[in-house]
């Protein structure tokens, strides 16, 4: 027997409960045996969870074993435990209200050993796929949970303080009587670029359905200065662009580029190099930014990643959502403003105008 199951046996007459003990036994289940309801009920309540059958008999000195199915099926822990009882004759009435209280079988006394065997077999392998079944359907709830509190989450402040921003802007212009500056065209063109993200996290959420930790773009609480970042890619025009724009906009931080994905693993696996941040493209040939991160953490080195692509595919941020330290994803080509801001507080990111000017010189 690959699971070992515990039945809990409840029967007065000695020789009958010892008997049942020794043919149980035989068939490697545990057992705990009681003589009378009163005691089988209060273990059960101490115990939901140790017990998988129980075997009662139907007249116990006390409370019935009718009673005690009775109380246990009003306890919703106990609503797929198996229940068989013993009787030594059968009287229609109390089959029929053991048939409405929950009894999942009855057995005649005196019993045949085989039958007793099947009995017990049927029921416990029943039990066993009903638990399944009820797992998977709380897991499914789980994560229908987890989905709909990410996007009430998402929907809440991701999207609703960029669209509050915009119409605040708006609002402002309407009220003074003026046309909308450069400036202000900009400051709602980037509150629009980070509603469009936020609206690909949710189209990924939804489709991703994942109940672990989901991918979100969130602050990368690291220095700005002196923060080491490596950027990874096949494309020496875009190793060129980023230097570019880190030498303009992040110029505090020291960037190093690498065109061979075997070459930044390993200067990224020395501890003397290491950097803070990783930006990494998706394909690269034979080694992609995914297959970075995984051989990255085979050698347990866990980095921040921001993954630079040209195209945002659902099945790539379905995939980034599996790892915990991939914090974004950069569109080629990258923008200036945008890489100084992910840097940011997500306050100074996305509130008021004047915050986002200052950070737009």
């Amino acid at each position: 027997m690959t699971t070992k199951y515990c039945i809990l046996v409840v029967e007065d007459e000695t020789s009958i409960r010892e008997t049942l003990e020794d043919i149980l036994l035989a068939k490697e289940y545990e057992v705990i045996s009681l003589d009378n309801a009163e005691d089988a009920y209060l273990h059960l309540l101490n115990h939901p969870k140790d017990i998988d059958l129980v075997l009662s008999d139907v007249m116990l000195p006390g409370r019935s074993g009718l009673d005690m199915l009775e109380s246990l099926r009003g306890k919703p822990e106990f609503d797929l435990t198996p229940i068989i009882l013993l009787t030594a004759k059968v009287e229609e009435e109390d089959v029929r209200r053991g048939i409405r209280t929950g009894a999942d079988d009855y057995i005649r006394k005196p019993f045949k050993t085989q039958h007793l065997y099947e009995a017990i077999h049927t029921q416990l392998e029943r039990y066993q796929k009903l638990r399944a079944t009820q797992n998977k359907i709380l897991d499914t709830v789980n994560v229908q949970d987890d989905l709909l509190e990410s996007i009430a989450v998402i929907n809440s402040h991701w999207v609703r303080a960029p669209l509050t921003n915009i119409f605040a802007a708006l609002d402002m212009a309407d009220e003074q009587g003026k046309e909308l500056t450069g400036d202000d065209r900009r400051y709602m063109r980037s509150q629009l670029n980070a509603l469009d993200e936020m609206l690909k996290a949710v189209a990924a959420r939804v489709n991703g359905h994942r109940s672990g930790d989901s991918f979100r773009f969130r602050d990368l609480k690291l220095p700005l200065e002196n923060t080491r970042v490596f950027a990874v890619d096949d494309d020496s025009m875009q190793l060129t662009l980023l230097k570019f724009l880190f030498r303009k906009h992040l110029p505090e931080a020291i960037l190093r580029t690498f065109s061979d994905p075997e070459e930044a693993l390993t200067a990224i696996l020395d501890e003397d190099s290491r950097p803070h941040l990783i930006i990494s493209d998706i394909n690269m040939g034979d080694i992609s930014g995914f297959d970075l991160i995984d051989r990255l953490q085979e050698a347990d080195v866990v980095l921040p990643f921001f993954i630079l692509t040209s195209s945002m595919h659902a099945a790539d941020i379905e995939r980034a959502m599996q790892y915990k330290n991939v914090y974004q994803f950069l569109h080629k080509p990258i923008d200036g403003h945008k890489l100084r801001q992910i840097f940011q507080p997500s306050s100074q990111r996305s509130g008021s105008m004047q915050a986002w000017m200052s950070a737009n010189p």
